[in-house]
Formats: structure tokens, sequence, C-alpha cells
């Protein structure tokens, strides 16, 4: 099967008009959550701390600052942050909810730091 022609931002756009908002965020969260996947464990969901992380970084991804990005790299770069910085899932969320343009900065700046990188790299 060829994939040539397909267009996954454009596809998103069809699914989100074809299927309704709803499914379309539901859709991101499954991917977000698959993407994250490495950091979960049942105990790190007990009061659903990884679902509202989740819902965070569907959240962070949405915002316009992070337009440039796409999901993966935005998920990927939580999960990096978690592990470097030693949070526990429930510490980063509520540090995102306290601080949310904190987190949003720090993230940012991570991104752009990996996307320097990769560009020298090359």
């Amino acid at each position: 099967m060829a994939l040539d022609d397909f267009v996954p931002s454009g596809e998103y756009k069809k699914f989100e008009e074809i299927n309704g908002e709803d499914t379309f965020i539901k859709l991101n969260l499954l991917y977000i959550a698959f993407e994250m996947n490495e950091i979960y464990s049942e105990e790190s969901n007990q009061r659903g701390e990884f679902d509202e992380l989740c819902r965070d970084v569907l959240e962070i991804y949405l915002d316009d600052e992070f337009e440039t990005y796409n999901v993966v790299d935005v998920a990927d770069a939580v999960v990096f942050i978690i592990n470097d910085s030693n949070y526990t899932i429930a510490e980063y969320v509520s540090t995102y909810k306290r601080n949310a343009e904190k987190v949003s900065e720090e993230l940012f700046a991570y991104l752009e730091k990996t996307r320097r990188s990769l560009l020298r790299n090359d």
C-alpha cells in the first residue's frame, strides 16, 4: 500500500469533519496515551493522573505556540522531561495546573533545543 499521497494533517481534518470534535479529541488522546505508554503504570494512574496528563498534553499541543510541532513531538518531550526531572506524573500534572505557562515554556524550550540539534546534525 503506497502512502506517498497520504497527508496526515489533511486526513485528521477530514476525520474531524466526518466524525465530530469529540471523536477527534478521543482519537488524539488515544494516540497520546500510546506515545507516552513507557511512563504508564497502574500506580501512576490510580487517581487518573496519567489520563489527566494525556488531556494536558492535548491542551498543550493545541496551543498556537506549539503549532509547528506534531503531537508525537510534544508527547515525547513531556515523557523526556518527566523522566529527566524525576517528576512523578501526579507532580507534573499538579505543576501544570498551578503554572501552565511555566510548564509550556519549559516544554517549548526543550522542543526548540531538540529541533536545533537535529538541524545541526543534518
